[in-house]
């Protein structure tokens, strides 16, 4: 809107800020008004965290304001740094509430929250900017006029869109009526990124950032930043309702929760499983041999450093394993035994043997004790309760099972922040609400990438986030080539790790599992149906519906290679099975999608299905290039399906197959 100044105040020996408006911009009475109103609404404030209004003038044709000078750092640039110290965001959030509930009392309401509109200063004191959009409500003071402050202007009629998307709330998003709980939900948004360094709702434009506003809920703090207390999360994730209703009722109440909850103890109900290390017996005979001091020492070292797991050194008889072991050395070979033995029956737990050539002495002390405590941390790591709940719901791979299993997880996680299995449920219901489209799989797929990731951060050598991975690396990175690497890892540990999500990797490998689980057989029938085997396909559907008679996926499969079976009812994809039976079919689909594609995420295969059975080729097409750009996880079987063997020589078909990584078809494992 205009150009900011730091200047001089020669009358009272002060520096200050002249904030002038753009000589283009005063020939419109608009910008006038919002720039006049930001000076009205923060003059009537007197508070020591919002910045003070000192003057406002014209002079030779350039409207301008006087403020106040603060010496500090905008909070977005603070924040490009990382995170904050969970204390001190609470301090500085508890600063921007008050400020809050003092323009809230005078009846303004800020509506463009963000960091970029706090300054802190070197001392930690915070300064609230920018009224710029600021709405006066009925509460508001006398002498303000109604027209500057916005009761009345076109940029805060409803209907109208003001402020930043990223912060918005939803009502505001919608351009419904706003009201102080609105700044809250912006205030949410501002301390989710101060905890984190990210945004609690992003996208690659406005439009699909207001989308994540109005649909998707943010990762959870607790996930992103283990550091911040439960507690100032839960107060957080009450600001970010979608409801209004739902936040604080004031600016004040906000400030005395956030203000109580770093002094909330941490809970957790899971108790960890307790080792006990006894000394390894040295076999070694050489005189001034250091390995196996070193080895108890990395081993000590090691274990006490290990997340989720306790070291004592007391009677073992209240623990839950006991790890024993021997070293022995012949010349320039290692041997070391470990094992896990049960307190009182002296049953192994585990057992393993380590066979090396000695070469760099400490790198071999280091990399064996890693091996011993990852598999030691995986036998006493029971699966808490609540955990193994979400798992099941995950397996009924529905989108209401899916909540369920989400809800499970992210109180697991609080419970356990370091439990690689709780990661890779995390990642394994990010990669399955992907594939059933719950929302915009470009948004989940990278939670999923990063849940899987920190999985393997905290135990490199389970197979479990290989699944995710998979389907991550071929959909949303449209690497096949990379995504083989994993899948082969799921095929090594299929008994344990195949998750029924992974069906929709068949267009891309020759190998296919061979076990008989439901989604093992159902990835098998869509291998088969996309190679034009439809008798076969429906055989597998058919065995793996005998394995699970609610897999939702079997079912689409038969629908697809039968005609005469009724797709899986409140799945996305059977909109699209319908919709290819026949042009009437098609146009009843389309335009009860475009209905739904007004409130939630619709996926843009299902108009292209739909499109290409009534002969709208370039609608078609145009729909199929949104699914690539959103990552729609069907696209692989739409682009490779038999009934598109008429388009196979089309150009657009063949740029369509190269974008999604599939110009050579079903080819990456066994190859």
């Amino acid at each position: 809107m205009g150009v900011v100044f730091r200047a001089r105040d020669t009358r009272l020996n002060r520096t200050v800020v002249i904030k002038a408006l753009h000589p283009e911009k005063a020939r419109d009475a608009e910008p006038r008004r919002r720039f006049f109103q930001e000076a009205q609404a923060a003059s009537a404030l007197n508070h020591p965290n919002i910045v003070t209004i000192y003057d406002i003038g014209s002079e030779n044709g350039i409207d301008f304001i006087v403020m106040e000078y603060v010496n500090g750092s905008p909070m977005d640039t603070i924040l490009l740094n990382g995170p904050l110290k969970p204390d001190v965001a609470v301090r500085l959030g508890t600063q921007i509430a008050d400020a809050l509930s003092a323009a809230h009392e005078n009846g303004i309401i800020h509506r463009d929250l963000k960091p970029g509109n706090i300054v802190v200063t070197g001392s930690g004191h915070v300064k609230l900017l920018d009224f710029g959009l600021a709405k006066l409500t009925d509460a508001g003071p006398v002498g303000l006029d109604p027209l500057r402050s916005g009761a009345s202007s076109p940029v805060t009629a409803e209907g109208c869109i003001v402020g930043t998307a990223a912060y918005m709330a939803p009502e505001q998003a919608l351009g419904k009526p706003v009201n102080s709980c609105t700044d809250l939900f912006s205030l949410g948004a501002v301390l989710y990124e101060m905890l984190t360094g990210r945004r609690a709702f992003d996208g690659d434009s406005a439009i699909s950032t207001l989308t994540a506003v109005l649909r998707d809920e943010p990762t959870d703090i607790c996930i992103l930043n283990r550091e911040v207390p439960q507690a100032v999360a839960d107060v957080v994730y009450r600001c970010l309702r979608k409801n209004p209703e739902e936040r604080y009722a004031t600016a004040a109440d906000l400030k005395k929760e956030l203000d109580a909850a770093l002094d909330k103890p941490v809970v957790r109900t899971s108790s960890q499983p307790t080792v006990s290390v006894t000394p390894f017996q040295n076999f070694t005979t050489e005189p001034n041999d250091f390995f196996a001091a070193g080895l108890m020492q990395e081993l000590a070292a090691a274990l006490a450093a290990t997340p989720g797991l306790r070291v004592t050194s007391k009677s073992a008889r209240n623990a839950d394993g006991i790890l024993e072991g021997s070293i022995r050395k012949s010349g320039s070979r290692i041997r070391v035994m470990a094992q896990l033995v049960e307190p009182g029956t002296g049953q192994p737990i585990w057992t393993e043997r380590y066979d090396r050539e000695l070469t760099d002495l400490f790198a071999m002390q280091e990399e064996i004790a890693k091996l011993v405590v990852a598999a030691v941390r995986k036998k006493l790591s029971a699966t808490p309760p609540v955990l193994a709940e979400g798992l099941l719901e995950l397996k009924r791979f529905t989108p209401a099972s899916l909540t369920l299993a989400r809800d499970c997880f992210e109180r697991a996680i609080r419970e356990d922040r370091d439990n690689p299995a709780i990661y890779v449920a995390m990642a394994d219901y990010y990669a399955a609400a992907a594939v059933l489209a719950v929302r915009e799989p470009k948004q989940l797929f990278p939670k999923a990438e990063w849940a899987a990731r920190r999985a393997l951060e905290l135990d490199p050598d389970d197979p479990g986030p290989h699944a995710a991975l998979a389907v991550v690396e071929a959909i949303l990175h449209c690497r096949w080539d990379k995504a083989v690497i994993h899948f082969r890892r799921v095929l090594e540990n299929e008994a344990t790790v195949f998750q029924p999500y992974l069906f929709v990797l068949a267009p891309g490998f020759r190998e296919v599992p061979g076990g008989r689980s439901a989604g093992s057989l159902a990835y098998r029938a869509m291998a088969q149906y996309l190679a034009s085997n439809s008798a076969t396909a429906f055989q597998y559907a058919e065995g793996a519906l005998e394995s699970d008679s609610h897999f939702w996926p079997a079912a689409f499969v038969q629908a697809l290679a039968d005609s005469a079976c009724e797709p899986p009812v409140g799945i996305w994809w059977s909109q699209g099975v319908i919709a290819r039976r026949n042009p009437e079919s098609a146009q009843i689909v389309l335009d009860a999608l475009v209905a739904q594609s007004d409130s939630k995420y619709v996926p843009a295969t299902l108009f292209a299905t739909a499109y290409l059975t009534q002969g709208e080729l370039q609608k078609a097409f145009d729909a199929l290039n949104r699914a690539i750009a959103e990552r729609d996880p069907m696209l692989p079987s739409i682009l490779l399906d038999p009934a598109l063997e008429p388009l196979r020589n089309d150009s657009r078909l063949v740029s369509l197959l190269r974008n999604a990584g599939l110009s050579a078809g079903r080819h990456m494992v066994g190859a």
